[in-house]
């Protein structure tokens, strides 16, 4: 082998092929990265719009059902406030939480309430299942009894649910300030939030920036990125209202549930993701009121 043949041998890339190749990568890259960032985009739009629907779909199910159970229990009207953007039902289980009483097996049919704070009272319920809803002990729930079809409390007063047993079914509750209050079958226990807790509960919808507000005694938020909240309000004259008031709020049978909601203009918008722009989805229903 000859020295000028080593030499073609150990020639590199000139200044010109350097140039073309990083060209071709840069282009190479440069679409890679759009690609990239497109499928960022789109991905994490969905993601959003995903978000979005879940909290329509959950926000529309806790509505609906407290909608549903609206006046159980109550001497007067399911909803005390029906305006467009604000919903103020009534009911004496918040959530749903109830024990029908049934009577003893032996005479006299019934249950006295004791002489003394220091004596429990052992309540049989109808099933096992209904036991099963209460929390006892030290922390167990405070409840209520109310008797039906007046839904009147005999006796004004809140009980804590001490010790409960599924296969009796019983539940024992304790606390009782006044004696010889007589309980008996078809009587109901529900639950309050505290001692100091009166009938009936009151439950609240309403919106607060993009925060959907419950308050059923306490504020919580239900969800988030919502951007309307709208009811209108079904009559018995086959009417539909947007605001209900005084004597006509016993007249509505049905409620109209409208929501909407929008992902979020700092993440989806046009600033961040060129034109994607902000996605919104919304979602209706009506429901009809069982205990009117």
């Amino acid at each position: 082998m000859t020295a000028g043949s080593r030499l073609v041998d150990r020639r590199g890339f000139t200044l010109v092929e350097l140039l073309i190749v990083m060209a071709i990568l840069g282009m190479v890259i440069t679409a890679v990265l759009g690609v990239y960032k497109s499928t960022q985009r789109m991905t994490y739009t969905q993601d959003e719009v995903v978000e979005v629907q879940q909290n329509l779909r959950v926000s529309l199910d806790q509505i609906g059902r407290d909608i549903r159970d609206a006046g159980f229990m109550v001497n007067g009207n399911a909803i005390s406030v029906a305006a467009g953007n604000t919903l103020t039902l009534q009911s004496a289980a918040v959530p749903a939480v109830m024990a029908r009483i049934v009577a003893p097996a032996s005479a006299p049919f019934n249950y006295t309430t004791p002489a003394d704070t220091a004596t429990d009272l052992v309540i049989k319920v109808a099933t096992s299942d209904m036991v099963d809803l209460f929390e006892s002990g030290a922390s167990g729930d405070w409840v209520r009894i109310i008797r039906p079809p007046n839904q009147t409390e005999p006796l004004n007063d809140t009980f804590q649910v001490s010790h409960k047993d599924s296969t009796g079914p019983t539940l024992t509750l304790k606390d009782f300030i006044t004696a010889n209050t007589l309980y008996q079958a078809g009587d109901i226990i529900v639950t309050v939030p505290s001692q100091a807790s009166s009938l009936p509960r009151t439950i609240s919808y309403s919106l607060s920036g993009e925060d959907l507000i419950r308050n059923a005694g306490s504020a919580e938020i239900l969800a988030s990125k919502l951007t309307g909240l709208n009811f209108d309000y079904l009559m018995d004259d086959g009417s539909e209202k947007d605001t209900v008031t005084g004597s006509e709020l016993s007249d509505i049978r049905a409620v109209r549930v409208n929501l909407t909601g929008a992902t979020s203009a700092s993440q989806t918008g046009s600033d961040q993701y060129g034109t994607g722009g902000v996605k919104t989805r919304e979602l209706s229903t009506v429901v009809v009121l069982r205990n009117r």
